[in-house]
């Protein structure tokens, strides 16, 4: 993809309120990412960060 070229592609997806469901959502952000050709160290990063805050969303979106 080059930089002049406009990205038209969109990941949505809706998940349980589970840890376990983690997996399969770093399984297809991975999947989307490599589709649209993110070099693999930032792929990595990206799913870092998204599994990280989705984990402290699981944890604590509750609590209150």
């Amino acid at each position: 993809m080059s930089e002049s070229e406009p990205m038209n592609k969109t990941l949505r997806m809706e998940i349980q309120s589970d840890p376990a469901a983690l997996k399969d959502v770093r399984d297809r952000v991975d999947s989307f990412l490599q589709g649209i050709s993110l070099p693999e160290k930032c792929a990595c990063r990206v799913v870092l960060a998204m599994d990280e805050a989705l984990t402290i969303i699981i944890r604590h979106a509750y609590e209150g």
